[in-house]
């Protein structure tokens, strides 16, 4: 009997040490991870500057010229890339219709062939005036120390990176 009694003992005790290293292991495994920081102190410095600008460059005036009515093309009295005046005769149609530019300007593609047909609302070209420019322009300004001698990123570009 003491046999079957030291066997049963030995079970259990096989049996709790077990249950007890198996506790271990899984709480060492899922306990959280140590956060990793560097510690800085504070110091009193300079801060430069830096100044950086995006922008865009546009025209102030453009015209879309459009057909005012249903007519057939006689006359385009244009090629893209010529330089005209306000109320130059840009289009003239079989009907006597005339079509003319409302600024001063060059001319873009031009979208129609001399003997077509054009509804109303037909788009024929733009004129853009390329001498009266407009320039808009986003500021950021980024601040660091003088020492600091790496670029870093300003808030658009960390926008773009995510």
């Amino acid at each position: 009997m003491k046999t079957k009694k030291s066997k049963k003992k030995r079970v259990i005790f096989i049996a709790i040490a077990c249950v007890v290293a198996i506790s271990l292991i899984v709480g060492f495994a899922l306990r959280p991870k140590a956060e990793s920081y560097t510690e800085e102190t504070v110091k009193q410095q300079d801060m430069a500057t830096y100044y950086r600008f995006n922008g865009n460059i546009e025209a102030k005036d453009r015209q879309i010229v459009i057909a005012e009515g249903a007519m057939q093309m006689k006359n385009i009295n244009i090629n893209e890339g010529d330089t005209i005046l306000k109320n130059d005769v840009l289009f003239e149609g079989t009907q006597g219709q005339k079509i003319k530019a409302k600024i001063d300007g060059e001319v873009g593609e031009i979208l129609i062939k001399e003997g077509a047909m054009v509804m109303s609302g037909t788009k024929l070209t733009n004129v853009t005036n390329y001498s009266d420019l407009q320039v808009t322009i986003k500021e950021e300004v980024v601040l660091i120390p003088k020492e600091y001698n790496r670029t870093i990123p300003t808030p658009s570009d960390m926008m773009r990176n995510q």
